[in-house]
């Protein structure tokens, strides 16, 4: 559904589930001997979460590689806190498509109201449409050089907030992108739960996703084991050792500039 390039999750990162724990989660671990070629892929994809392709295609036929490079420049943060939490939501947003069965239907990013500016509501509303039924996945993405136990917190209250479901303004702002955009079938789905209140703790997965340099597994592990609620939880966390110097590499790599 959404256009975003693949990252090669497989290729960059060492996985492990924790199969014991109920519910499971899974830890990501960055292979640093691949850590160039994880650059240029997130390098590569970065631009499609701030401008449509196609968008960003025709500046580039009608006004050259500088103007295109200067239209994502525009877009992109400048300060190392909001590509941090940015980067984060992208990892996540790849996540979602090429490891559940969710879709994220939009790149939220691209309408941004200022590259500086965190968005609102919440960072990730993905969904799973089904002959009967639509589930809707909502997230919470931290990423911290440092992870800790308040910004944990933090995600949880955000996940926990409106008794757990998204937000009706969410669903709409999500509904009316995907209309602008000739996905109305998706749309008009979310449209039918949203607007009548007709969405059930059972359609809706909590997923939980933080980006930091420490290893996250005793913070997921403590979240899900103080999680009493009625959605079901996905949690993933993904470590780079070098949180803040990747981040920066990518987004300063001259693949997309």
């Amino acid at each position: 559904m959404s256009d975003l390039p693949d990252l090669p999750f497989d290729d960059w990162f060492d996985p492990t589930r924790d199969v014991d724990a109920k519910p499971e989660f899974t830890v990501l671990c960055a292979d640093d001997g691949f850590r160039e070629e994880a650059v240029e892929a997130a390098a590569n994809a970065l631009p499609t979460h701030y401008i449509a392709t196609e968008r960003l295609d025709g500046i580039l036929k009608r006004l050259g590689k500088p103007a295109a490079a200067e239209a994502v420049r525009q877009k992109i943060p400048e300060n190392l806190k909001a590509r941090s939490g940015d980067f984060g939501e992208i990892l996540a947003s790849h996540y979602i498509n090429q490891e559940t069965v969710y879709d994220m239907g939009i790149a939220r990013l691209r309408w941004s109201d200022h590259p500086e500016m965190a968005m609102r509501g919440e960072d990730m509303l993905a969904f799973n449409e089904t002959d009967e039924d639509l589930f809707i996945l909502k997230g919470e993405s931290k990423s911290r050089a440092r992870l800790n136990t308040k910004t944990m917190q933090e995600a949880r209250d955000g996940l926990n907030k409106n008794d757990g479901l998204p937000s009706p303004h969410a669903l709409t702002f999500v509904a009316d992108r995907l209309h602008e955009t000739g996905k109305t079938d998706l749309a008009e789905k979310i449209d039918d739960v949203n607007l009548t209140a007709s969405i059930r703790p059972i359609n809706v997965c909590h997923m939980l996703f933080t980006l930091s340099g420490n290893d996250p597994t005793s913070f997921l592990e403590a979240d899900l084991t103080g999680y009493d609620g009625d959605n079901e939880q996905m949690s993933v966390g993904v470590r780079i050792r070098d949180h803040g110097a990747f981040i920066t590499d990518v987004f300063e790599c001259d693949i997309h500039g």
